[in-house]
């Protein structure tokens, strides 16, 4: 198991007041990254120690779909995508900032979890998964 922390924010009354998790089951992390509401639960991090430059990120959740984000440096990023998007942009809301995201970036949360699970065994992004990196 390459994860040893997670994070999940809990916003209340303007405050984030989220909490880490040292050695999370994955049974912890799957029911954290479905909690999700884009409101007082926006995000959770999924990393091998806490403030740890490589780390995978869960965004969201609009209609049952997140944004889901990985970097191993903190400088270089790549975000999954779903290939049959659209391709327009969309409006969201994220820890009380308002932000233009490209639809492809929206993936469905089932999705997220199979990526979040890959990344807590291994550190990596599932390979057979379509990932792009961000500018």
């Amino acid at each position: 198991m390459f994860v040893r922390h997670v994070y999940t924010d809990l916003w209340l009354d303007g405050v984030d007041r989220g909490a880490g998790i040292v050695d999370p089951t994955w049974e912890a992390v799957s029911v954290a990254i479905r909690s999700l509401d884009a409101t007082t639960r926006s995000l959770i991090t999924l990393a091998d120690r806490e403030w740890s430059d490589h780390f995978l990120l869960v965004v969201g959740k609009w209609e049952d779909r997140v944004l889901v984000n990985s970097t191993k440096n903190n400088k270089i990023f790549f975000s999954l995508v779903d290939a049959s998007s659209s391709g327009g942009t969309r409006t969201l809301l994220i820890a009380g900032e308002r932000e233009e995201y490209d639809d492809n970036k929206l993936v469905p949360i089932d999705w997220a979890i199979e990526a979040a699970q890959h990344f807590y065994e291994t550190g990596e992004r599932k390979s057979t998964m379509s990932w792009m990196r961000d500018a």
